[in-house]
């Protein structure tokens, strides 16, 4: 519907990846060199729009969100409803479930098959996202064997990454979240966001 429209028109102007044509042209819209970019990564726009953005804080940044992204892109690799502890403890951070993924990633990267399952990694996921992220690091002349868990500093660069990305911001209210409109939302009891 032309509601719809509107709606992804404004969502992807948010994102920086459009850009209105003005009053006069009514709903025109033109892509911006930013949207260009994303929209040759196999990846939900959200997401591609991470990958870009990692671009100006190096390649290491870079290789670290296609991983998490690629991972993200399936909704995860790791059976959240398997002895969560477990599967927490491949990652060390607790304040992005986007960025939480690399972690995962690598945790996977290093394993064999047996301990991945151990680790209650899914392997057909794994296998599927370490396609996707091979295939993005490889249009970019990166080896996505060369993967490393982020610093303090980069990971500080990765949540400016995700943040780029974001179109909608939700702010604590006790137990719920609410986002501009006044939408409550609760966090899943699997996230590893606290």
């Amino acid at each position: 519907s032309d509601i719809e429209i509107e709606r992804a028109n404004s969502r992807l102007e948010k994102l920086g990846l459009l850009t209105s044509m003005g009053e006069k042209a009514l709903n025109a819209f033109a892509i911006t060199r930013m949207g260009e970019s994303v929209a040759f990564n196999p990846l939900d726009t959200h997401l591609g729009k991470m990958v870009v953005e990692a671009r100006k804080y190096g390649k290491e940044v870079e290789l670290q969100m296609m991983a998490a992204a690629s991972v993200q892109q399936l909704n995860g690799i790791v059976n959240t409803n398997k002895d969560m502890e477990k599967w927490r403890a491949l990652s060390g951070v607790d304040d992005s479930d986007i960025i939480s993924n690399i972690d995962f990633m690598f945790s996977a990267m290093i394993r064999d098959s047996r301990g991945r399952e151990d680790s209650h990694i899914l392997e057909f996921r794994y296998l599927k996202a370490f396609r996707n992220f091979e295939q993005l690091a490889r249009r970019r002349n990166l080896n996505p064997y060369s993967l490393k868990q982020p610093s303090l500093v980069q990971h500080e660069q990765l949540k400016k990454c995700v943040v780029s990305a974001t179109d909608e911001v939700f702010i604590k209210a006790g137990r719920l979240y609410k986002d501009g409109d006044g939408t409550k939302r609760k966090l899943l009891n699997n996230t590893v966001v606290r």
